[in-house]
């Protein structure tokens, strides 16, 4: 073979490599093409497969939330004849709570550390009340929508109550003993002041009225004993005599007059 045939040959060898690796690197461009869509495919795949399905409604009695040590922190439960949500400190403890009883009566109440209600809002029927209470336990301050406002001792007795009444407002001072000591109030018809001894009998009373002011005092049975100002008595035969306001007036322990200035 002349050296111009090997050359041919040569060239000829050469041309077809170059063909053979163009379409060598055609396929591994396509493969690399599928790879690449197919990863896709399968990361859409993972994302519709990773998408929770959403429920349009949940049925049952209790569900409870805990923390990341297992302790039960929320609670909402249906079961008996008190439903309602509680809320749990990281001791176990309930610290809030809303609920509704057998007896109709809503709540929303509020725990301290020792679990005891400090706060309660409750609605009984047509009436709402709220409640502030101490660490005894026992109330401190009482309102509902009457309206009327008690505030409390320690021992949780009343000593002071205001009420707004459809007649008008009235405050009352208690003791210790729940007797009441002193009430004020308004009507349409005046406005007076009355003061009870340690058995509850009024002693002394303050007021004025459309005719005018008065002041009456009276002994340990409640029996008028002295009057100054305007009042009024009745004669033997059933007349109504009214004084003026400048009028004194005292009585006997029988409740009749004996004494009158000016005459």
């Amino acid at each position: 073979m002349t050296i111009e045939e090997r050359v041919i040959n040569l060239e000829r060898d050469l041309a077809r490599t170059k063909k053979h690796n163009g379409l060598l690197f055609v396929v591994l461009c396509l493969a690399v093409a599928v790879m690449i869509s197919g990863a896709a495919v399968e990361s859409k795949k993972i994302e519709v497969v990773a998408t929770p399905k959403v429920e349009k409604e949940i049925r049952a009695q209790k569900i409870v939330l805990v923390d990341d040590e297992g302790n039960m922190r929320v609670s909402l439960s249906a079961v008996g004849d008190t439903p309602g949500l509680v809320l749990y400190n990281e001791k176990g403890m309930r610290r809030g709570e809303m609920s509704i009883n057998l007896f109709g009566t809503t709540g929303l109440y509020m725990y301290n550390p020792k679990g005891q209600v400090n706060i309660s809002l409750s609605s009984v029927k047509d009436t709402a009340f709220f409640v502030l209470r101490n660490a005894n336990d026992t109330k401190s301050v009482g309102m509902s929508s009457e309206p009327e406002i008690s505030l409390t001792d320690k021992n949780g007795n009343d000593r002071i109550h205001l009420q707004l009444a459809d007649i008008g407002p009235s405050i009352q001072l208690i003791d210790e003993k729940c007797n009441p000591r002193i009430t004020q109030s308004t009507t349409k018809d005046g406005s007076g002041l009355i003061m009870f001894d340690d058995n509850g009998k009024p002693r002394i009373q303050l007021g004025t009225i459309k005719d005018g002011p008065m002041l009456l005092m009276a002994d340990e049975k409640g029996a008028p004993r002295a009057s100054l100002g305007i009042s009024s008595t009745k004669t033997p035969d059933g007349k109504t005599i009214t004084y003026p306001e400048s009028t004194l007036l005292l009585f006997g322990p029988d409740g009749k007059e004996t004494f009158q200035a000016p005459r």
